[in-house]
């Protein structure tokens, strides 16, 4: 039996222009008054839950602005077990850390 090779296709990803926020300021270098600058826009701010320094990194190349720290994802990535609340402040703090 010969194998033949699978066919890969690269894939650009981008928001949908209906989620992609157009403003006429630039945005805040302080992350808190950037964050009050995306909620006062019209629209809904697209935020993906991140677990780790690499699921942020990609996701700001796929070019989200704002992301936030799943606590699911983060029992998972960090401890290896199902969000049972078992994951410390530490254990957030730490991860958080990796991620900004």
């Amino acid at each position: 039996m010969v194998m033949q090779p699978i066919q890969t296709f690269e894939r650009e990803y981008t928001i949908p222009a209906h989620l992609r926020h157009t403003a006429d300021e630039p945005l805040s270098s302080k992350a808190s008054t950037r964050l009050r600058q995306m909620l006062a826009r019209p629209g809904i701010v697209a935020a993906p839950g991140v677990c780790d320094g690499i699921s942020a990194r990609c996701a700001l190349e796929a070019g989200f602005d704002c992301l936030y720290q799943s606590g699911a994802a983060t029992t998972a990535a960090k401890l290896g077990m199902p969000d049972l609340a078992i994951a410390t402040l530490p254990d957030f703090v730490q991860n958080a850390g990796m991620i900004t």
